[in-house]
C-alpha cells in the first residue's frame, strides 16, 4: 500500500492514477478504483465490517474512520481526501511537492491527521483522536473477555467478507501463535506457510532496498498473486509488551521491568537487554490517566505492516481497543504481562490449549523450535 501523491507521475511505481488535471496518485500493485456518485475512489486494503465496495462508499461520503488496515483517495470536484482506518497503519509525510508513505521527507504526518489536497496542490488538515480510551475501571478477567470478545468480532466481520484465499507463516512468537488460534477458531480454509517467498514483482524489484528500511518489510512475504496474509503486527504494542511503554506503565504502578523480571520468563532476555542498555522513559506522570493517554500516543505512530502490491495483510492486532484495555489492567496483571505475556496466553488458552505448546521459550529466542 505504497504511494507518491504529487502533480506528475513517479516512475518508481508500476501505476498511475490520474485524479485530476493537476493531481497524479502513483502507486504499488493491488489498487481498486470505485466510482461513487460524482466522487471516484481510489482504495487499498480491507475494512473489518465492510467489502470493498461498501468501503469506498462510506469514504466518498463519510470522514469517519472504520477499523481495519485500509488507505482511499476520494476525488471530488477537483479536491482530493486521503481516508484510512481507524488506526492509521502506514506512516506520511509531505515534502518536495508530494504526499507519500514510500519514504521520509519533510514533515512528518502524525496518526491523527488526515489531509486533503486542493486543485493547486494546497494542502488542508482535518485532526482527530485515533482512539477510544477505557475509563472505567475492569476487572482484570473483564479486560480478558473484552479482548477475546474484540478479536472475535474482528475475525468473523472480516472471514464473512473476505474472498482472497489466505496464508499463515507461523514463528513460533506469541502474537502469531495467538492470531493463529483465532483464525483456526473460525477456519481451516488456509494455508500454512512454511517457506519464504518474496517474488520479485516490478514494484519490488525498483525499490526493495528502500522498502526494507521499513522493518517490517524485511519480515513478510510477496506473491504476484491476490492474497492474504494473517499478520500478528502491532501485537507487542496493543498488548503491552513493548519495553518502553510497558516501563512507562509499570512505573505509574510503582515498579519497574527492572524489579520484576526473573530468569526464566518468557520476556527475560528480550526485556533484560533494554533495561541493561538503559531503559529512558523520562519523567512519569501521577495521573495514570494521562501516562496511558501518551501510550495511546506512541503507539499510534508506531506503523508495522501495511499492505504490498497484491498482498493484503490482515492485522487483527493492529487495533488500539485491545491497548486501550489492556491498560486498564491491575498492578499483578501488568506485571504478568510484562514477564510472561500473561494475557496472551489466558486468549489462547480459551481457543486452543494445545498451541501453548508452539511458542517458542522466549521472545525472539529460538524460532521455530517448537513448531
Amino acid at each position: 500500500m505504497f504511494f507518491n501523491l504529487s502533480s506528475t507521475p513517479d516512475p518508481r511505481f508500476p501505476t498511475q492514477h490520474q485524479l485530476t488535471d493537476s493531481i497524479c496518485l502513483s502507486t504499488d500493485e493491488g489498487w481498486h478504483t470505485h466510482t461513487m456518485g460524482d466522487a471516484r475512489v481510489v482504495i487499498k486494503g480491507y475494512c473489518n465490517t465492510h467489502n470493498q465496495p461498501d468501503l469506498a462508499r462510506h469514504v466518498s461520503n463519510s470522514n469517519t474512520a472504520l477499523h481495519g488496515n485500509y488507505c482511499a483517495f476520494v476525488t471530488r470536484a477537483g479536491v482530493v481526501g486521503i481516508r484510512h482506518d481507524t488506526d492509521r497503519g502506514f506512516p506520511l509525510w509531505i515534502g518536495d511537492g508530494s504526499v507519500t508513505n514510500m519514504e521520509p521527507r519533510g514533515e512528518a504526518i502524525m496518526a491523527d491527521c488526515q489531509l486533503t489536497m486542493d486543485s493547486n496542490l494546497d494542502i488542508s488538515r482535518e485532526y482527530h483522536t485515533p482512539w477510544n480510551r477505557i475509563g472505567t475501571p475492569m476487572s482484570d478477567d473483564a479486560i480478558v473477555d473484552g479482548i477475546h470478545q474484540t478479536l472475535l468480532a474482528t475475525f468473523e466481520d472480516f472471514l464473512s467478507h473476505n474472498t482472497l484465499p489466505l496464508k499463515m507463516f507461523l514463528t513460533g512468537g506469541m502474537d502469531t501463535t495467538m492470531v493463529w488460534a483465532y483464525l483456526d477458531h473460525f477456519t481451516k480454509d488456509y494455508e500454512l506457510v512454511d517457506y519464504e517467498y518474496i517474488k520479485f514483482t516490478p514494484f519490488w524489484k525498483r525499490n526493495r532496498e528502500t522498502l526494507k528500511r521499513f522493518w517490517g518489510y524485511r519480515q513478510t512475504h510477496l506473491w504476484p498473486e491476490d492474497c492474504v496474509l494473517i499478520s500478528g503486527g502491532n501485537g507487542d504494542e496493543n498488548l503491552l509488551r513493548g519495553p518502553h511503554t510497558m516501563e512507562q506503565m509499570l512505573r505509574a504502578h510503582g515498579t519497574c521491568l527492572k524489579d520484576v523480571l526473573r530468569p526464566g520468563d518468557y520476556h527475560y532476555t528480550y526485556h533484560k537487554a533494554y533495561v541493561d542498555g538503559g531503559l529512558d522513559v523520562g519523567e512519569i506522570s501521577t495521573d495514570i490517566d494521562q501516562v496511558r493517554e501518551s501510550v495511546l500516543s506512541r503507539n499510534a505512530n508506531d506503523h508495522q505492516h501495511w499492505h504490498l502490491d497484491r498482498t493484503i495483510h490482515f492485522t487483527p492486532l493492529k487495533d488500539s481497543r485491545l491497548l486501550s484495555l489492556t491498560m486498564m489492567s491491575s498492578r499483578e496483571q501488568l506485571i504478568a504481562q510484562a514477564r510472561n505475556a500473561h494475557i496472551n496466553q489466558l486468549l489462547i488458552g480459551k481457543l486452543d490449549p494445545d498451541k501453548l505448546g508452539k511458542i517458542s521459550p522466549g521472545k525472539n529466542d529460538s524460532a521455530l523450535s517448537r513448531l
